[in-house]
C-alpha cells in the first residue's frame, strides 16, 4: 500500500534527522505514522528506539498558532498578488514581501493583493540585475501602510517566471525554551503506550522552516539539560540551519 503524505512526511524528516543525529541505535526502521501501530511515529531496530515526531509553531494553543495564521494570511495574498501581476504583465521578477504585525481580514486580501501589484507596476519597467525596494511612501495612502513594510523586487534573467516569497526570520530564547518544554509535556501523556514495546522512547521537536513561526535560528539557551522530561530524551531538529540538539541530559 502507498504511503500517506504524513507517512511521506515522517520519513523524510526522520531520514535526515538521523544523519545529524549519531546517537541512532540501529540504520534499520519503520515509520508507524499514521497506522494503527502509532504512536510512535517511527520504530527503529527491533523495538529498541520508538520516536515520535511533533512539529513547533510559536503560540500554539488550543486554537492554534496566531502566528502560522498570519503567515498563511499572507501567504495567500502573495499568490494572489503573483497570479494578478503575470495575468497583466508578462515580465518574470523576483519580489520578496516584508509585513507588518498586523493581520488582515479574508475579506481584505483581494484589496491588498492588487495594491501589491498596483505599487510593483509604478517601478516597470525594471532593468536586467536592478533591484528596487518599495517602501512606505510608494503606498502610504492605501491599504498596504497598515500591513506591509517593504518590497524588494529583482530583474532576473534566469527566471522563467516570477518567483514571489515572504520575508521571515527568527531567534530562539529563554521564552522559546519554556515553550518547548510544554510541548514536551503535552506528548508524555502517550509514554505508557511506548515503554510497554520499547527500550527507549525519545521525542524530537522539529522546527520546519517554512515562516517566522516555525522557523528558529537556535542561540546558546538551547544545550542538554535546558528542559527536563520523562522521555529518555528530547531534541530539537532546526530544518532551516540544518541543526540538532539535545534539550535533556543523557539517560543511560
Amino acid at each position: 500500500m502507498p504511503e500517506t503524505e504524513k507517512q511521506k512526511r515522517a520519513r523524510l524528516i526522520f531520514e535526515h534527522f538521523s544523519k545529524l543525529c549519531d546517537a541512532i541505535p540501529s540504520s534499520s526502521f519503520e515509520v508507524w505514522e499514521d497506522t494503527p501501530n502509532d504512536p510512535p511515529d517511527i520504530c527503529v531496530g527491533n523495538y529498541d528506539l520508538g520516536i515520535e515526531i511533533t512539529e513547533f509553531y510559536y503560540g500554539s494553543g488550543q486554537g492554534g498558532s496566531e502566528m502560522k495564521a498570519r503567515e498563511n494570511a499572507f501567504e495567500q495574498i502573495v499568490a494572489m498578488a503573483k497570479t494578478q501581476f503575470e495575468e497583466q504583465y508578462p515580465v518574470p521578477l523576483w519580489v520578496r514581501c516584508s509585513w507588518s504585525d498586523n493581520r488582515p481580514k479574508k475579506s481584505q486580501f483581494h484589496e491588498i493583493a492588487s495594491a501589491v501589484v498596483d505599487a510593483i507596476q509604478k517601478h516597470l519597467p525594471i532593468s536586467e540585475g536592478q533591484s528596487v525596494k518599495i517602501e512606505w511612501d510608494d503606498f502610504a495612502e492605501t491599504c498596504l501602510v497598515h500591513y506591509l513594510r517593504f518590497i524588494n523586487v529583482k530583474a532576473l534573467s534566469t527566471l522563467t517566471s516570477s518567483h514571489w516569497t515572504n520575508l521571515q526570520v527568527a531567534w530562539i530564547g529563554n521564552e522559546e525554551v519554556e515553550l518547548l518544554e510544554r510541548f514536551t509535556r503535552e506528548k508524555e501523556k502517550d509514554l505508557p503506550k511506548y515503554k510497554t514495546q520499547f527500550n527507549a522512547a525519545w521525542l524530537v521537536i522539529v522546527a520546519p522552516g517554512d515562516g517566522l513561526s516555525s522557523t528558529v535560528i537556535p542561540d546558546e539557551p538551547l544545550e542538554p539539560g535546558c528542559i527536563s522530561s520523562a522521555f529518555d530524551r528530547v531534541y530539537f531538529y532546526d530544518i532551516f540551519s540544518k541543526q540538532v540538539f539535545l534539550l535533556t541530559e543523557k539517560k543511560s
